[in-house]
This record gives structure tokens, sequence and C-alpha cells, in this order.
């Protein structure tokens, strides 16, 4: 089997040997990034396929018989059955730096839940406490009329110093080709 995800950021079903699985292994690789974030580190640096999953399992705990069973693997129970089990869970708060933010560790044991069925989606995400001063919500209304960007984006933004949200968000819509009218956001 080919991989196409570097094994640190490798959803469990992947890990696990499911061939049948969809977005949400993305979701899961987009937590360990939020994690690395957080941490300053990769979260989950296993030497193999099996270390990873004992890695996983140090923060998580074992996964439970439904998260098993949603995995939808033929080998997944065969495969946890052969690994140590932790001595001792640590959980996320554990594992991320002291004062860690309780909104960050609530969506980040959200992105990486074991049943891929649970896991949240980027729809979910982007209404997350942690991302509202990001999420526009009228923007889902405006999709058909602000066009996503066709090309990787560039804001021209010295992040040499601290700038606000809204500077931000201003410069990425005017980058994917939208212009402001009045409080909104409108195709040019």
């Amino acid at each position: 089997m080919q991989y196409v995800a570097t094994r640190w950021y490798r959803a469990p079903e992947i890990l696990l040997g499911s061939s049948t699985y969809g977005k949400a292994v993305d979701t899961w690789s987009l937590g360990c990034i939020f994690g690395e974030m957080l941490s300053g580190k990769p979260l989950f640096t296993g030497a193999s396929t099996l270390n990873q999953l004992e890695r996983i399992f140090e923060v998580m705990g074992m996964p439970s018989k439904a998260d098993v069973d949603a995995i939808a693997s033929p080998f997944a129970t065969t495969m946890i059955d052969s690994l140590l089990r932790p001595r001792r869970v640590i959980g996320w708060k554990g594992r991320m730096q002291e004062g860690c933010n309780e909104v960050a560790l609530d969506l980040l044991s959200k992105l990486t839940t074991y049943s891929p069925t649970r896991r949240m989606m980027a729809e979910q995400g982007l209404r997350h406490p942690y991302c509202e001063l990001f999420y526009d919500p009228e923007a889902v209304t405006r999709r058909s009329t602000c066009p996503s960007a066709p090309e990787a984006v560039h804001i021209g933004i010295n992040d040499n110093d601290k700038k606000t949200t809204q500077l931000y968000k201003a410069k990425l819509y005017e980058a994917i080709g939208c212009k402001r009218a009045g409080t909104k956001w409108v195709n040019r």
C-alpha cells in the first residue's frame, strides 16, 4: 500500500488498514497540525505504524469497540490487541503545554476523535468558538457570489509585527476577488 500522508499525521483508520476512509482523514491531519501549533512540536512521532498507534493511545487512551467498528478495518482489532496498552493515559491537557487554552483543547479533541463518523468536519470547525474571530456565517450564503481562490493566495502583509484579524480577513477576501460593500464582501 502506498501512503500519501506522513505517518505522524495519519488518521487511525489509515494506520489500522481501513480501505474505506474519506475526508475525516484530512480532519485528523489538520488536528495534528493544530496540536503541533499549540505545543510547538509534532504530537505523535511514531517510528513505525504500530509505534504511531501506541503514541496516540498514550494520549487518547484505547479506542472503544464502537470507535474500532467505525474505523471499518478487518485488521483493526488484531492490530490493537497486539500493541502494548499505555501504563497511563495523559490526555490532551497533559500532552499540551501548561496553560493551553481550554477552547483550543476542545477543538483539538474534536478534530482527533478516533471515530471518523464523529470527528469534527471543516464546516463544524469553522463554527467552533476557537475560530469565531475568523468565521463569517454570511460567507456561506455568499459562496456563489464570492469566488474561491483560483490559485495560491498572496496577501502581501509583512508578518514581522502583529496585525488584526480584521486586516488578515480583508486582505484574504481582496486576494480572492471580493470587495467590501458596506459591511459585506461581494464579488468584484
